[in-house]
């Protein structure tokens, strides 16, 4: 089994998520502490569909570097790139992975909103200065998008280093890319809940 070097979520991210989740506590706080409220479905089903949503968009995405090739959790759908088929990055409108099927978008690194990010990613000195203090290996962290940025790099370096060790590992992968059950649930039943939660409101 492939060794993991990095396993990276993004912090403003998971801050949104954290957001959204304060939210819908919040929706469900001001119905419960209504008096005049007849019923407290149609809050708690618009509540629960703002955490589901949550999860997918903010909470479920992340990115996992491995010796043989990259994982992308994205909102629905899990990708596996293989680092013999890894091109490079684009950060155009947020970052993407480029391999021999294409470009496959990072849910979790949308877009930078970091303006020396920005200014970073135009300077070849950017990749030229000590890599940020990520700890290889560890079960998570909290990266940038440059720290990912950097982070990919630096993986698919170590990975190319040893080239017939490295990707003996996984050379029988290929790439894929598969719809997330738990996911595409948890998208499908917070709309579902929303709709319902503002249908009975209004009708009531």
């Amino acid at each position: 089994m492939p060794t993991i070097r990095f396993r990276l979520r993004n912090p403003r991210q998971a801050v949104k998520g954290g957001l959204f989740a304060a939210f819908a506590a919040f929706i469900e706080a001001a119905s419960v502490m209504d008096s005049a409220r007849a019923s407290l479905v149609p809050p708690t089903l618009i509540a629960a569909g703002i955490l589901a949503l949550a999860y997918v968009f903010y909470l479920r995405p992340y990115v996992t570097l491995d010796d043989a090739g990259i994982t992308l959790g994205n909102w629905i759908r899990t990708v596996r790139i293989p680092w013999r088929e890894y091109k490079g990055l684009s950060s155009k409108l947020g970052l993407k992975v480029l391999s021999e099927k294409g470009d496959d978008a990072v849910a979790s690194y949308p877009r930078s909103d970091n303006r020396r990010d920005r200014i970073a990613r135009r300077s070849e000195e950017a990749y030229r200065r000590p890599e940020p203090a990520l700890r290889p290996k560890a079960d998570l962290q909290w990266a940038t998008p440059l720290q990912a940025r950097l982070a990919i790099d630096s993986a698919n370096r170590e990975a190319a280093k040893g080239e017939a060790e490295a990707f003996a590992s996984g050379g029988g992968e290929q790439y894929s890319h598969r719809f997330c059950p738990a996911s595409c649930f948890a998208l499908a039943a917070g709309l579902v809940a929303i709709a319902e939660g503002v249908r009975q409101a209004v009708s009531g």
